[in-house]
């Protein structure tokens, strides 16, 4: 028998489909957030789909949910399909939130929270004036920054300070499951590749 030479030769696991996601968000921060987290991890089996203008949270996740449910019927094989949402209440979170494949990373009271948290600990109460002015400090230049890698190796220290928010109160936010969930999928997908965030 031949071996394989060792740039074909792979682990089980490597040869299984990588998995697609769905993403609905808006254009702006949260589209350049999210072509940061394909490029970083390589993973461009994500689809954006984009809010139409005037739509409403609600209007968006209602959407998602037939786009969902109809890929799965045509036979395609979507891990889960998110909504990113922004300034959404524990209440209003709760009430769009199902059981289905149907995911939702809301940050509250906008994305900003999310990318400070790579930097800092963010109280309670913070006005979001001072968190926009906050996370400046840090990224002046807020898309070139996080394009030329600024966010690189923060990734588990924000989601640490994320889960300790918790989902309650003023500040809250849940993206750091969508970019796990992104994550796994590619080391399931390569075993033993590098996670750079």
């Amino acid at each position: 028998m031949i071996p394989q030479p060792p740039d074909l030769a792979r682990d089980p696991a490597s040869r299984e489909q990588r998995e697609n996601f769905d993403v609905f968000l808006s254009r702006g921060l949260p589209e350049q957030y999210l072509h940061w987290i394909k490029s970083e991890l390589n993973h461009h089996q994500i689809a954006e789909h984009f809010w139409e203008p005037g739509e409403e949270p609600a209007q968006v996740v209602a959407r998602a949910l037939v786009f969902d449910e109809e890929s799965r019927e045509k036979g395609y094989q979507v891990k889960s399909t998110w909504c990113f949402l922004e300034d959404l209440s524990a209440d209003g979170l709760a009430s769009l939130a199902g059981d289905t494949h149907v995911m939702i990373a809301n940050s509250r009271p906008s994305l900003d929270l999310w990318l400070l948290l790579h930097f800092e600990e963010v109280p309670q109460g913070i006005p979001r004036a001072e968190l926009a002015r906050a996370l400046r400090q840090h990224l002046p230049d807020l898309r070139r920054d996080i394009a030329d890698g600024a966010l690189l190796g923060r990734f588990t220290v924000a989601a640490d300070r994320a889960r300790t928010l918790g989902v309650e109160g003023d500040l809250a936010t849940n993206v750091f499951e969508f970019v796990e969930q992104v994550r796994d999928s590619l080391v399931a997908f390569s075993p033993g590749a590098t996670v750079r965030i």
